[in-house]
């Protein structure tokens, strides 16, 4: 009887083992954050300028009024030759409001 109970609880536990485990890997990837190719534009000539590749988004124009203010792109997909007010981005960042 107790080899029988051992025999039943065993694949058991290694189910709830493994469950326990993906969970928590699962769990830790979901805390990353993306690294983006951000482009900040620049309102005195209104071109988005290269800001490098960064986990952070960049703070240089959230206290300024208006709308869109920075592009993420994902770096492992093909950054666009021109960056505007029309491109499509992975992430847009907008001015906080005053």
């Amino acid at each position: 009887m107790k080899k029988q109970i051992l025999k039943s609880i065993m694949p058991l536990l290694a189910v709830v083992i493994a469950g326990t485990s993906y969970a928590l890997m699962s769990f830790s990837v979901s805390n990353k954050t993306e690294e983006l190719h951000w482009f900040v534009k620049d309102e005195s000539s209104g071109i988005y300028v290269d800001y490098g590749v960064s986990d952070v988004p960049p703070t240089s124009c959230e206290e300024l009024p208006g709308d869109i203010c920075a592009k993420g792109f994902n770096p492992s997909k093909p950054i666009p030759i021109e960056v505007n007010d029309d491109t499509t981005a992975d992430e847009n960042l907008f001015r906080q409001p005053l």
